[in-house]
């Protein structure tokens, strides 16, 4: 008889997993687009298939049982397929043993995407980079090694990486801290059920980095700084709440954690315009800077983890029938995203070693469909290659907003490039560039209107 290897969900999968369903999941996708190089189905297929052993974790599914969801070992051969659907669509209850991600191809672009109770961004990127490595091994005859963040396809996996480390941080002595919602500027939403649109925008890594320094901020602060001011300039009203913009942390290098399994925390921003339109990118970049750092502490993080582990380690919750905890955790889920006005969430700069780079063009991140618990839009950032790559996902067609943000960067001195890729679960998108560098983006150009 068959034995079947599984393992407890990690603190944010028990809400991730209560969410998911075949109609809308919380998948996250990263992209490599290669240079001179077109995807091979085949060799995709092998290169997957040699990282089982090193990504276990990743090559699960999720199993729903009477009282909790768990993780189950899948057996079965990842999903590579053509790209013919719309991206991040649900992955969840497979009626077959594969594992809950797939690859997606089309021309020289190769995507991962998979279900984020398996893992957070980070935790695809590391995957992403050390498949990209076996698959050039294998296209190009690229030797391999662990090298720059990647992990060797043939090295042994360590304990720590399928740590959760959320539950080992839930047993810390201190004092939880829960944090109080807050109220917060929402946009207005006009959900579309299937549809989804992602808008990239893309510039020179080196003229975000410009634009950061002139104004002492990172790269994160500039852009949520940017956003914010699109959200300023489009809003029907004066905005008297405060704008909230969630940036979810890795959480490894400050906690010293080497897990593969979701570990990030959000941390949030806010500017607070109190009805002006006049604002400056200079002034929201003035009270944004050191927002981030300043909640990072590394005793007071530990407070926050055990606090949010608290109602997963309920003995009472744990023996309550899933039938009655789902809908529960389902309000849970959309009331804790209540107070954001969006997130953006930044991979940082990704490098390859040399031997790679010459063989890959850009990288691209999105950071799923977020309808599911009512967020108009959620945004990825990342840089590779001098490529910087901005992405807002959302089944809101209310997109002035985005339009807006463009004009905000243009006007700042930044030369965008933009990309909408737009379309329906069940067929292929359609993705357009929208506007060259140094033009002024228009709705009217635009494939999607608002």
């Amino acid at each position: 008889m068959k034995e079947y290897i599984w393992k407890r969900i990690d603190t944010p999968s028990v809400m991730f997993s209560a969410l998911s369903t075949k109609k809308w999941g919380r998948t996250c996708r990263v992209a490599v687009v290669l240079k001179g190089l077109q995807a091979d189905e085949a060799l995709i297929k092998q290169a997957a298939e040699d990282l089982r052993t090193r990504f276990p974790h990743y090559y699960s599914k999720l199993k729903r049982g009477f009282f909790w969801n768990y993780l189950e070992q899948a057996d079965g051969a990842v999903e590579v397929c053509k790209e013919s659907q719309r991206p991040v669509r649900p992955i969840v209850l497979h009626s077959d043993n594969r594992p809950d991600f797939r690859l997606v191809y089309s021309g020289n672009r190769i995507a991962l995407e998979w279900a984020h109770y398996i893992t957070d961004g980070v935790g695809g990127m590391t995957y992403l980079k050390s498949f990209v490595q076996r698959y050039l091994e294998l296209a190009v005859g690229l030797p391999s090694k662990a090298h720059d963040g990647i992990l060797y396809w043939k090295d042994a996996p360590s304990q720590h990486e399928q740590t959760d480390f959320f539950s080992e941080y839930g047993k810390y002595d201190g004092e939880a801290i829960k944090e109080p919602l807050k109220e917060v500027y929402r946009q207005d939403a006009v959900f579309e059920k299937d549809y989804l649109q992602l808008m990239y925008l893309k510039t020179d890594a080196a003229s975000i980095k410009e634009r950061s320094d002139f104004y002492s901020v990172t790269a994160t602060e500039y852009m949520t700084a940017a956003v914010m001011m699109a959200f300023l300039r489009t809003s029907k009203e004066p905005i008297c709440k405060p704008i909230g913009v969630d940036i979810p942390v890795d959480l490894r290098r400050i906690m010293g954690a080497d897990t593969l399994r979701n570990f990030v925390y959000q941390v949030s921003t806010l500017y607070e315009p109190n009805g002006r339109r006049d604002c400056t990118l200079q002034e929201i970049a003035d009270v944004l800077r050191g927002q981030v750092k300043a909640q990072l502490d590394p005793e007071n993080l530990r407070g926050i983890l055990k606090g949010l582990t608290t109602l997963a380690a309920n003995k009472a919750v744990k023996v309550i029938p899933n039938f009655i905890k789902t809908p529960v955790l389902r309000v849970a889920q959309a009331r804790s995203h209540s107070d954001e006005t969006t997130i953006i969430t930044n991979l940082g700069l990704v490098t390859f070693p040399q031997s790679m780079q010459e063989h890959i063009d850009h990288l691209e991140f999105v950071n799923g469909d977020t309808s599911g618990y009512g967020l108009p839009a959620t945004c990825s950032m990342i840089a590779c290659n001098g490529t910087f790559v901005f992405c807002i996902s959302s089944s809101n067609r209310n997109v002035a907003a985005w339009h807006e943000l463009v004009h905000v960067l243009q006007e700042d001195g930044v030369s965008v490039c933009v990309e909408v890729e737009q379309g329906y679960t069940e067929k292929m998108p359609d993705r357009n560039v929208c506007a060259t560098k140094n033009s002024r983006f228009s709705a009217e150009k635009s494939a999607v209107s608002t």
